[in-house]
């Protein structure tokens, strides 16, 4: 039961994050980027490149494989859950919640963003 806990306030934190950043989105439109991270890991060079355009910066071909500063990134050195931003780009995490997690913690996750999923496109995660 604890780690549905750990779980269900992980999803509630990601639940406010996407409404924060929405309510961002519609007030300030020409300020907002929005980036999936299924596509920067699929495609990062392309995604990378239009956050330069976004920010009218060069874009710069170490921006891809660059991982010597990301220590420096808050708490990015403190907790193991940012241990790959230490790495290169990858596409291993993609999915991995619903390839690892049991079905009692996705029943219980899809109760509290199961509709957000599906309101992003995201497919329901379900056991």
């Amino acid at each position: 039961a604890g780690l549905i806990a750990n779980h269900d306030e992980a999803a509630r934190r990601w639940s406010s994050a996407i409404n924060a950043a929405r309510r961002a989105q519609q007030r300030y439109p020409k300020q907002f980027l929005e980036i999936r991270y299924e596509n920067l890991v699929h495609e990062p060079e392309q995604v990378i490149r239009s956050v330069c355009d976004f920010l009218e910066v060069d874009f710069e071909p170490g921006m891809l494989s660059r991982t010597d500063h990301a220590a420096d990134m808050g708490d990015v050195g403190q907790y193991a859950h940012h241990a790959q931003a230490l790495e290169p780009i990858s596409m291993d995490s993609v999915g991995k919640g619903r390839r690892e997690l049991d079905p009692q913690t996705l029943d219980a996750l899809a109760q509290v963003i199961g509709k957000q999923l599906h309101e992003l496109g995201y497919e329901p995660a379900v056991s």
